[in-house]
């Protein structure tokens, strides 16, 4: 959707983001910033396709009108809906997939964003490399640009907008989904500053949603919302200019004393993919209970205890992190009822690796959570504060699981970075990724679609379009 350029606008932090995203020399991004990317397509597609079959994105999916006909750089035609046999077209098949994507909450993380990057940006990147024909280098240029438009936004907005009670994800996803959108579809300066001024007007998501089917139905929204506005912005549909950054603007609105849009400016060739980089998930759960999901796997494993075993377990974390009803920020639903509760709750976590020694998408099932045994565990299970150890010191950022046997055995593990986090040095390698990804897509596509599928990703860059792998990630029409 190549446009003829118009006179710029006023010059702002907005029109210099709009610059960066249209004008980024491919060549000018680093090699291994481009390998994170390949893992972050893999991996999100991966749960996109385990996530296929969940209520929330079977609902979606059922709403979306089927269509037919090749995809168009107008925005016209069909588009892939993952592990799914019917086409939608692009803005559907946007929300569809962000849904899925997010339905399990095995999809990464992202510290600037504080949240899901890759839910909302994967499926509005592909939906648009689609529609325009991009190669496979388009595409990781695409998501890296996101990447690193959301990874600034959310830095931008503090911690006070998830205080406020935003989910970053949905409101920060948007912008990422529009800024990946816009290079794709190849809008030049003027409608990508329109393109993120109408995704700015869509942001929207509450973290009281937690454990329900709204939490992904909001990175659904995202990715719709952000190529919608690029496709909008494309027929000249405009808005006001400075939406990140002005008075009245996206930071000023969603964050509070904390919020500084000079944070979005700067785009002096750093990378978010590389620092802090993207976290990708072991367990199919809330990100804030990995590290003591990594802390009490590897004691149950060291010290051969089980249920029968345990008199009282303590997941010690910072002050300030944990409240007296035993609540962890979202994870808020000490005693869960269902397998959506369950992810959002420190207790099951502790509960299931102790019980199962595991912690897999079966795990947080409605009838896993409502197991007899689990019910009677839970009560042994208590996050609490160390008061000796404040939240804003980086040096005591860390949990700690103790467990207390009955046979007098007190055991302990403390854990500052989960696994896959990269701040911690140890990302999951491409065999651990693809490994990941033929265990979420098994049962949806067949073992050869997976395998081609996967080598396909691992040799994204050289691909002439998207085509051959979309082609590989829908069953037989």
């Amino acid at each position: 959707m190549t446009a003829t350029t118009r006179p710029r606008g006023p010059q702002g932090i907005t029109a210099e983001i709009a610059s960066f995203i249209c004008d980024t020399a491919s060549a000018s991004i680093p090699p291994a910033a481009r390998d994170v990317a390949r893992g972050a397509i893999l991996d999100t597609i991966g749960v996109a396709l385990a996530g296929a079959g969940e209520p929330a994105a079977r609902a979606v999916r059922e709403l979306a009108a089927p269509t037919d006909g090749p995809p168009a750089a107008d925005g016209t035609g069909s588009v892939t809906l993952l592990g799914c046999a019917r086409r939608a077209t692009a803005p559907d098949a946007a929300l569809v997939n962000g849904t899925a994507a997010h339905a399990l909450d095995y999809d990464d993380t992202h510290a600037s964003v504080r949240g899901h990057p890759s839910a909302p940006i994967v499926p509005a990147a592909l939906a648009a490399a689609e529609l325009s024909g991009a190669s496979g280098a388009q595409l990781v240029d695409g998501y890296l640009i996101g990447l690193e438009i959301a990874g600034r936004v959310g830095r931008s907005l503090g911690p006070s907008h998830a205080a406020r009670g935003f989910h970053a994800t949905s409101t920060v996803g948007v912008l990422g989904a529009a800024a990946a959108a816009a290079r794709l579809l190849g809008l030049d300066p003027p409608r990508t500053r329109a393109a993120l001024g109408i995704a700015a007007s869509s942001a929207a998501g509450l973290r009281l949603n937690f454990g329900t089917m709204t939490k992904p139905l909001h990175a659904g929204q995202a990715a719709r919302g952000g190529l919608l506005a690029c496709l909008l912005a494309g027929r000249d549909v405009g808005a006001a200019d400075g939406a990140l950054d002005a008075a009245g603007g996206f930071t000023a609105v969603f964050s509070g004393p904390d919020g500084n849009p000079a944070l979005l400016s700067g785009l002096d060739g750093s990378w978010q993919a590389l620092a802090p980089g993207v976290a990708v998930k072991k367990y199919p759960c809330c990100n804030r209970g990995h590290r003591a999901a990594d802390a009490i796997l590897a004691l149950v494993a060291r010290h051969q205890f089980g249920p029968a075993d345990v008199e009282r377990i303590e997941v010690r974390m910072p002050a300030g992190e944990v409240d007296d009803a035993g609540r962890v920020g979202p994870m808020t639903f000490p005693r869960p009822r269902t397998g959506l509760e369950a992810k959002f709750s420190m207790q099951y976590v502790v509960t299931a690796a102790v019980l199962d020694r595991e912690l897999a998408i079966g795990t947080f099932r409605d009838e896993s959570v409502r197991r007899p045994e689990v019910g009677r565990f839970l009560g042994r299970v208590h996050p609490v504060a160390d008061c000796s150890r404040p939240g804003s010191d980086p040096d005591a950022n860390y949990v700690e699981v103790v467990a207390w046997l009955r046979d007098g055995r007190v055991c302990a593990e403390r854990v500052r970075f989960a696994r896959g986090d990269p701040r911690g040095g140890e990302p999951l390698s491409w065999p651990e990724l693809v490994r990941k990804y033929t265990d979420c897509g098994t049962g949806v596509l067949s073992a050869a679609q997976l395998g081609r599928s996967a080598a396909l990703i691992g040799r994204l860059d050289e691909l002439d379009t998207v085509a051959a792998l979309t082609a590989e990630l829908a069953p037989a029409r």
